[in-house]
């Protein structure tokens, strides 16, 4: 079972996320909840990992995923990363794709790699043997070890819910964007893509990263609020 209804943790993960500003800024808006504020400049992100055993996850087993969506105009439990707004997922497994569409995003099957060749990052994510995003970067030695809280926000149910994920990871510094891509039209993520001179805002790179889901329950339609919504998030 890969539901909501249980914690799930990961570990030991090749992780790579960046954020930057759409081709059409306009387009988050249409894909916020009600109660949300998107972020002030538009951001948006992708998280793009791998987790290569079984025995790195509670119950997900060997898959792969990225997760794209929008960052919100709140501030993280930890400081300055804001909370994302996941909307779209590409996951490699069944079990990984009952998981995020529990979770209330758009998944489609796919499949995501993370190497790392002299020094530069390529992470690639594709459906049916078409790439549907690609980013990369060039990182240094992964001696940056970090602990913090990471607020995710998921739609179960359809209705907003704040999933605070405890992450433990050593991230690559520096870490100096090169490309972010969505080259095909047709993926239902493909308005949230970038200019054709992508203007890259943020983004890390860690060989290692461990985080964890909590539990978000769901009853029906009913989505309990766990924890409760932040108070800038009301309408």
């Amino acid at each position: 079972m890969a539901d909501g209804d249980v914690a799930r943790m990961i570990v030991g993960a090749r992780h790579h996320r960046v954020s930057w500003v759409p081709h059409e800024p306009s387009a988050v808006l249409s894909l916020l909840p009600e109660g949300t504020r998107a972020h002030p400049d538009r951001h948006v992100f992708a998280v793009q990992y791998v987790v290569d055993s079984a025995a790195q996850t509670s119950g997900l087993d060997a898959h792969s995923a990225a997760l794209v969506g929008v960052e919100l105009d709140i501030a993280g439990p930890d400081g300055p990363m804001h909370a994302g707004l996941v909307t779209h997922v590409v996951a490699s497994t069944p079990a990984a794709q009952r998981f995020y569409a529990g979770l209330g995003c758009h998944v489609t099957a796919g499949r995501t790699t993370v190497s790392v060749r002299q020094g530069v990052v390529t992470a690639e994510t594709r459906c049916d043997d078409v790439t549907v995003l690609h980013a990369g970067s060039r990182v240094g030695a992964p001696t940056v070890y970090e602990t913090a809280h990471h607020d995710h926000v998921v739609t179960p149910g359809g209705r907003p819910i704040v999933a605070t994920l405890p992450w433990i990871a050593t991230v690559a510094d520096p870490w100096v964007p090169l490309v972010v891509d969505m080259p095909d039209p047709s993926h239902p993520a493909a308005p949230l893509q970038p200019g054709r001179d992508p203007q890259i805002v943020d983004g890390s790179y860690s060989p290692n990263a461990a985080w964890c889901w909590p539990q978000i329950i769901v009853a029906g339609e009913a989505a309990h609020r766990v924890p409760s919504y932040p108070a800038p998030f009301s309408s």
